[in-house]
Formats: structure tokens, sequence, C-alpha cells
């Protein structure tokens, strides 16, 4: 017997959420031009040029984890503090998942000099020499506008940049590209981060872990620290960014990664959007840990329904910890009505999903269904479903095809006569063959 629930995600996962590869690779190859002319203009300036390191495609689409259109990126733009202003990560348990970098003898730069300028890295942190979240994106915005502007007044690019705008709890400044051939949008949001060896690995965080380096991965070995803010009133607690090793943590897991899509998915046509995509990965690398759970040769239906029943969990408890320090809620600033009624809409997706009825499975994730049997119909009279995969073996082709249109317009009446209309020509042309 099928699995209905198996066949009706994947089928899902083919309609909704794979990614259209001819869109991938022109917006790729956009991108990157995009990306390497802005740093050119950004490395212009001294003292951007001698903090910048390199750039690092990070995000949801990056991390295979991407639902819908390819028109959403993550990039960040990694910095290097100078070695003799002694870069040290200070740690408070008050403040889980979030650090403060002090740079103690900054003012060596000044006495003794480096390539590094003292008066602009002393811009970047406040009385205490605590690097200050507001100073950096003041200086980040302004160097990107320069360079932004720069760019606009050339011709001879292939893209244009349509809006730019800054978000209000996070440090990415977001860019709105236009291919001027094509004239599609996306959004890149360009983010500033400083870059960090395991060696200063945070005290009050998970070990850092050397089976998940990779040698071709210099990220896996480092971690960083993004201006973002834990609270309005905070301008010197910043949040730890742990991408290369969470990459590693989650790659080659069978269909870990189609589960969490399709999370996603349905989280999309719920709106939820409290629930931030990275929630979804943090529930998997927990369950990674977990020696319950089964992702090896298992189903894509068997881990989809492992991850929900572990989705809500957390929502019951209103607890999701952070993968790096439990201690941190992810929840704690989250609605607590908010979660009950997610609670109270999961179980009844959980339910649904047991049902083997495919039509209340995809009305959860936005898709077409077949209302009144409709398909059932059609399928018995030798017509076309939606999908354009043909249910008779006679040639009545043009009739087929064109039912998937008519239906919306005609109704189920009109569908069922020309069911009807077929059968009778179908009979008329055996008596003829007769004849």
């Amino acid at each position: 017997m099928a699995n209905i629930l198996e066949e009706t995600l994947k089928d899902i996962n083919r309609e909704k959420i794979q990614l259209n590869q001819n869109e991938i690779e022109r917006n790729n190859a956009l991108l990157k031009q995009m990306t390497e002319y802005l740093i050119t203009e950004l490395k212009k300036d001294p003292f951007f040029k001698s903090i910048y390191e390199r750039f690092f495609f990070g995000g949801s689409y990056y991390d295979g984890l991407k639902v819908g259109k390819p028109n959403e990126f993550d990039i960040d733009l990694l910095f290097k503090l100078p070695l003799n202003a002694s870069p040290t990560i200070r740690v408070d348990d008050n403040y889980p998942g979030f650090v403060q970098v002090q740079l103690p003898t900054i003012d060596l730069l000044r006495t003794n000099p480096t390539s590094v300028d003292y008066s602009s890295m002393r811009k970047l942190v406040n009385d205490g020499n605590y690097l200050s979240i507001d100073r950096i994106m003041k200086w980040f915005q302004s160097r990107v506008d320069i360079a932004k502007n720069a760019l606009a007044n050339r011709a001879d690019l292939d893209f244009a940049f349509s809006r730019t705008s800054v978000k209000n709890k996070g440090p990415a400044i977001t860019f709105t590209i236009r291919n001027n051939a094509t004239c599609d949008e996306f959004d890149v949001d360009f983010v500033p981060c400083f870059k960090f060896f395991n060696t200063k690995w945070p005290a009050n965080c998970k070990p850092f872990r050397r089976e998940l380096v990779d040698s071709k991965d210099q990220l896996t070995q480092e971690f960083l620290v993004v201006p973002k803010p834990k609270d309005a009133y905070s301008t010197t607690y910043m949040r730890l960014s742990f991408q290369g090793q969470e990459r590693v943590l989650i790659h080659d897991k069978g269909h870990l990664k189609a589960a969490i899509r399709l999370l996603k998915l349905y989280r999309d046509k719920e709106h939820d959007e409290k629930i931030k995509s990275y929630y979804f990965k943090t529930m998997a690398m927990w369950a990674l840990e977990d020696p319950t759970f089964r992702y090896k040769n298992a189903t894509l239906s068997s881990i989809f329904m492992q991850l929900l029943e572990r989705y809500i969990n957390v929502v019951g408890k209103k607890k999701l910890q952070y993968y790096w320090n439990p201690s941190f809620n992810l929840f704690q600033e989250s609605d607590a009505t908010f979660l009950r009624d997610l609670h109270n809409r999961l179980l009844y997706f959980q339910k649904d999903l047991k049902s083997d009825n495919a039509d209340k499975i995809k009305k959860h994730f936005g898709c077409d269904v077949d209302v009144g049997g409709l398909g059932g119909l059609l399928k018995g009279l030798g017509i076309k479903d939606d999908s354009g995969a043909s249910t008779s073996t006679d040639n009545d082709q043009g009739i087929g095809s064109t039912v998937g249109a008519v239906a919306g317009v005609i109704g189920v009446g009109a569908i069922i006569g020309l069911g009807i209309w077929r059968a009778l020509a179908h009979n008329n042309r055996q008596q003829n063959n007769q004849n």
C-alpha cells in the first residue's frame, strides 16, 4: 500500500519548494558581479580595506533551506580586528547568546602604528573600548552608501539598485537589485561581522567541535560576532553566529533539509512570521543530538513527522533552547497567546497529516486540492489532471490539456458534461470501427 503522506509531501516539494534552476543561475551570476563591484568600491576606503578580509554567503539559500523563489540572499562581510588592540571576547551569563568585544590596548595603534588607522578604529568603540553597535552601523552604512552611489552612476553594469533599506532590529543593509536585461528583482542583505578564530571560542557556549571542521570552508574553524543588539537598550552586546559549523552539522543528513523546508512552507502558509527560519534549524540540530531521532535511511515523511513533534513540544513548553547556549530561550520574548494559538493549530495540522487524506494535507501547504473528488472524476473520464499527467491512453490530448483552464471558468457541471461528451464520442468511434 502506498504511503499517502510520503507521496503527498514529495508532490508538495515538487510543486511548491523546488527552485527554478534557470532563475538560480541568472541571479547567482548577477549577485556575484554586484558583490565584486561593490567590494571593489568599498575597498577604496583605506580603513575598510585594512580590516576587511572576505565575504561569506550565508542564510537559508546557501544552507539549502530556501523556500520559494531564489530572490533573497545574505552576504556577510567579514572583518578582522587588529591584534595589537588585543581583541577580547567578554561573556556574561545574564546575556546568553550575546557577547561584548573589547579592544583594551587600542591606544597601541596610535603609539605603535600598523596598517589600521587609529582614529578610524577609535570611532567604532565607546569610552570603555567596547565595540559599539550604533557606531559600527553608522560607519558601515556611510561606506556602503558611498560605494552604492558610485556604482549607480555607471552605465556599463548588468544591474541597478532599485531600493536600499536598513532593518530596524538587525545589522543588515538590504539592496533590491534589478536585472537590467529582464527587469527581475531580488533582495541582498549585506551584514557586517567580526570574525574570531576558535582559540577565542566563547566560554559559556558549547565547545568548539573539531569534527565539524571542513578544510574547504575556513569559517568552520571560526565564529562571528554580529552587531545585532539583544534589545533596544543594548549597545555593546552583540549576537554570536556559528554558521560555518552549523552548515556542516546539518549537511548530508538524508531528507532532513527537505523536512525543514516543508515546515517553513507550512509556516509561510500560516503567516507565522514570528517563527524565524533559524528556529527550525535549531530544532533540527537538537534532534541530531537525540539518539532516538532517526534520519539515516529514513523517509521524508518519517523525518518530517519527527521534526513536527519536536516543533509541537517546544511551542507547547514555550521554550526553544539556543543550540550553542541552552540557557538562552529563543522564545523568551514571544507572545504567550500567539504560542498557545500556534500550539493548537499544530496539533490540528498533525492530526490531518495522519488522516491519509492527500487533500487535507495539501491544504495546509497552500496547494491546490481535489475539491469534491474532481480529480477522481477526471481520472475516471480519462482526462488530464492539473499536473499534466494523462490518465488516458487515447489520442484526445487537445481536450485533456485544456481541462485545467476550463474548470476554473465553467465549473464542475460543465466538466461532467464534457466527460459525457467524450464518452459518447468514444462510443461512436467504436461503432464506426465495427461498421
